[in-house]
């Protein structure tokens, strides 16, 4: 009698998903394989679909204190009238609240951003700032003002962006207020609608912190100026993301074989929707997920992305090879170099063997490069 794994191995020489088509080519194969047992075998093995509705897993993005900000970088085009447009602004944004502000700049470099935060810190209360990983927002100049003010920082990597989904929503607002209206004499792609003049940015903000936004039903100007509503806000924030962490698959645990939802890449033809082989969760790092392959490389991904296959590799399910970046994930530290701010560490590789290797404290430290992380604690205790 043909077994299971027979008709599952022929299944995989065929490279045909769709059951319907399987069938016929399995059971001209095997004369004792059944339409009901083929569909059965064939249902088992992965499919490029979303098992559930990706939108329950999403965190709500919001901050617990107020006073929070993200901070990223409008850069302008490189032809623009160098007299009448800066090169850059520097957006920042209350994640609660949603009110903006918008400083010119002409250059990027630490001396200049850091100006722009010292200004902004002085005039307004400041609780966090969370931005991407734009050198001179992570300078040690800016990293060691905000420190000694007990201000907080958090890195977003460019793969979790989604984390910045607020000042990114922002940012596309202002370039979709900056168009020319219907009875304007210019066309879209006109010099003026590509860039901000000082006049037009300051304008464009006064409009969007007077516009009810959809978030908090509520003027961002409002909400800035009543903090009882912020609170409120937050409330309703840290019900609703209760509510979603009572799925019971909300969170995960170490060790637990996933699938993850590839990004999509308009340069290239979109072949797969979730990838095909199973990848293992290393650990968790803030909202997100360290996700490894069998040689040890890893990837952070959002939890939304994510897939859970259980603790054990299912039937018919691959476990990947390589992410092709650096391999295995900190298991000790064995030195620390105080002049040059880096550990002398273990790696661990999915299989269990280890190798040493050389890394600045920042890479042990994630999204918050100011704070100590959980293993430098303990190797300052002398437990690690």
């Amino acid at each position: 009698m043909t077994t299971d794994d027979q008709i599952d191995r022929a299944i995989d020489k065929i490279h045909l998903k769709s059951t319907r088509k399987v069938i016929p080519h399995i059971q001209k194969q095997f004369a004792d394989a059944s339409p009901e047992r083929v569909a059965r075998i064939n249902n088992l093995r992965p499919k490029d679909k979303y098992p559930r509705k990706k939108e329950n897993y999403y965190y709500p993005i919001f901050s617990n204190h107020p006073y929070s900000f993200q901070i990223d970088l409008l850069e302008q085009s490189h032809d623009r009238d160098k007299d009448k447009y800066p090169a850059f602004y520097v957006i920042i944004i209350n994640v609660n609240t949603k009110y903006a502000y918008a400083f010119p700049i002409e250059n990027k470099n630490q001396d200049t951003i850091f100006d722009v935060i010292k200004d902004f810190v002085t005039n307004h209360r400041t609780v966090s700032f969370t931005c991407d990983e734009e050198g001179a927002f992570q300078s040690n100049k800016v990293l060691n003002y905000l420190t000694e003010r007990k201000i907080a920082v958090k890195l977003i990597n460019e793969k979790r962006h989604s984390a910045l989904s607020v000042i990114d929503s922002f940012i596309r607002t202002l370039r979709d207020m900056n168009t020319p209206g219907v009875h304007s004499k210019h066309q879209s792609d006109d010099p003026k609608y590509r860039d901000f003049t000082k006049k037009r940015m300051e304008k464009l903000l006064k409009i969007y912190n007077k516009t009810l936004h959809t978030s908090h039903g509520h003027t961002p100007e409002e909400m800035e100026n009543d903090s009882k509503l912020e609170r409120k806000f937050i409330i309703h924030k840290l019900y609703q993301l209760n509510r979603r962490r009572k799925i019971t698959d909300f969170d995960l645990t170490p060790d637990t074989y996933v699938r993850y939802i590839l990004p999509k890449d308009p340069k290239k033809k979109h072949r797969y929707k979730v990838s095909p082989e199973a990848y293992k969760i290393s650990h968790k790092e803030g909202n997100a997920y360290v996700i490894m392959a069998k040689d040890g490389t890893t990837k952070t991904i959002a939890r939304w992305r994510m897939f859970p296959l259980g603790k054990s590799l299912p039937p018919n399910m691959k476990f990947a090879n390589t992410f092709g970046n650096n391999a295995g994930t900190v298991s000790k530290i064995i030195s620390y170099d105080k002049n040059k701010h880096k550990y002398n560490v273990e790696f661990t590789m999915p299989d269990g063997t280890t190798y040493n290797d050389t890394i600045h404290e920042r890479n042990l430290r994630g999204t918050t490069p100011q704070i100590k992380s959980h293993m430098e604690r303990l190797y300052a205790r002398g437990q690690g």
